[in-house]
């Protein structure tokens, strides 16, 4: 009795971990939520200054890497804007959601290598990005969900 009890409490201490890891997981992309709220994630870890305009915040992430990650959130939390720039590239998957990191690779292996300058310019998804080893820069927005009186010139 003791031995199935244990495992059963075993098993519940995995579920339970499994669970909150998946929480802690959570990350934002563009359409989402911020990513430097998100608990436990390697953003909410990174140095960040926010910033707000009358219509959208502002918020630069610092990652151990020494890039730059500048989210353009609009006012009702959701991240419409992304740009990077530093030494290395920024986890696409992660700033850009499972849905539009598929794009950008569809995008890539019809267009271009991966280290070339890439231009993704759909009607709701924008793509840029370029640079060489030791020097990366980009922006990826949503142009549907950009906020009144903002110009994509902003987005940088």
């Amino acid at each position: 009795m003791i031995l199935v009890d244990s495992k059963h409490k075993f098993l519940q201490l995995i579920i339970c971990t499994s669970l909150v890891l998946s929480f802690i997981n959570a990350r934002a992309e563009l359409g989402g939520k911020k990513i430097s709220t998100h608990v436990g994630s390697v953003y909410s870890k990174a140095p960040h200054k926010a910033a707000t305009n009358s219509n959208y915040e502002v918020d630069k992430i610092t990652l151990d890497s020494g890039t730059v990650i500048t989210e353009y959130v609009a006012l009702n939390g959701m991240v419409f804007g992304v740009s990077w720039i530093g030494p290395a590239k920024p986890n696409f998957k992660e700033i850009f959601g499972n849905t539009n990191f598929d794009r950008y690779v569809t995008h890539v292996q019809k267009t271009a290598s991966p280290r070339s300058r890439l231009n993704l310019n759909e009607s709701d998804l924008v793509i840029e990005s370029s640079g060489h080893q030791g020097h990366f820069f980009g922006r990826a927005f949503l142009p549907l969900e950009i906020p009144p009186n903002i110009t994509i010139d902003e987005i940088q």
